[in-house]
């Protein structure tokens, strides 16, 4: 799992600096009985310049004034993402790491760049998932 993070890791930093560190990404999220949300947040010479969702739209002066329950991560970089993710693999979770399970995975499909990272309890029945699910990395286009 390490490696896959760490191979991950080199392919974000090249994509990084093709990208001018100008990028756009979403969050998606699940929580059991409720539809499916996501945030797109967008980043500019490494900063965080907007965010949308299908319901309002946030410019850089307006940021984080829409709270729909997203957790710290709709307020990062992926240079930020990738810093927890590192954390949560390196984590030791319960006595053993018996009480957590720790998830990694990545898109094939977008250059191996991470897809999902963080962990859920084993002893949980629905919602208990804290991390990030990512979709649609890509070079930023200007907020549309």
């Amino acid at each position: 799992m390490k490696q896959k993070f760490r191979s991950s890791l080199q392919q974000w930093q090249r994509m990084r600096t093709l990208w001018h560190n100008s990028y756009q990404y979403t969050l998606s999220r699940q929580i059991a009985y409720l539809a499916p949300t996501s945030l797109t947040i967008f980043v500019r010479n490494g900063e965080v310049v907007a965010r949308k969702t299908k319901d309002w739209y946030e410019n850089q002066a307006q940021l984080y004034s829409h709270d729909e329950g997203w957790n710290e991560g709709e307020k990062q970089t992926l240079d930020r993402i990738y810093s927890s993710c590192l954390n949560w693999l390196n984590a030791s979770f319960g006595q053993h790491g018996e009480e957590y399970s720790v998830m990694l995975d990545v898109d094939e499909n977008n250059h191996n760049l991470l897809s999902l990272c963080g962990y859920d309890s084993l002893f949980c029945g629905d919602s208990c998932f804290t991390g990030v699910a990512i979709q649609n990395i890509e070079p930023y286009t200007g907020m549309k």
